[in-house]
């Protein structure tokens, strides 16, 4: 199995056709967003009718304050909850609106492309941060990055309302 850091999440080129089911294309934790955000193959509805993004919902939210909960009691400083998640589906399945009652958040907005197109920038972006933690001590909200690997020299913002343009 190739590293995690060659995948297309992450700005490469693995697992080629682009749009493998997520069981193929991802293992470990990326896997586990795919599954959980329910669109690995599920209904968008529930036999009640309800839909499945509202049961998402009241588990991921909690879940995510409960692993920062547990970071800040651990003592580590949230700083910012950054939400990389690309496309709205997958998004919605967190109340952020309730996450940043308590917590900075910024959501990434690229200028150019979104959805499934921004992946790979984000993978990009991602790399940049893994292999240089300085770039989040200065992020800056609603400013915009540059990298010469974003696909159609695209630049990157962060913002701290989802879906603003």
């Amino acid at each position: 199995m190739p590293p995690t850091a060659l995948r297309p999440e992450f700005g490469g080129i693995d697992n080629a056709p682009r749009y493998l089911p997520a069981h193929r294309r991802y293992m470990g934790p990326a896997f586990q967003v795919q599954a959980q955000s329910g669109r690995c193959s599920s209904p968008s509805r529930s036999r009640s009718g309800r839909p499945l993004q509202s049961y998402w919902q009241e588990l991921l939210t909690p879940l995510l304050m409960s692993h920062l909960g547990h970071l800040e009691r651990s003592g580590t400083k949230v700083r910012n909850v950054i939400n990389l998640l690309v496309e709205d589906f997958y998004s919605s399945a967190i109340d952020w609106t309730e996450i940043s009652g308590r917590w900075p958040v910024l959501h990434q907005r690229f200028e150019k492309a979104s959805g499934r197109e921004a992946l790979d920038n984000v993978g990009v972006w991602l790399q940049k941060v893994v292999t240089q933690p300085a770039v989040l001590r200065t992020l800056q909200p609603d400013t915009f990055y540059e990298d010469p690997r974003f696909a159609e020299r695209d630049r990157v913002r962060f913002e701290p309302h989802r879906g603003a343009r």
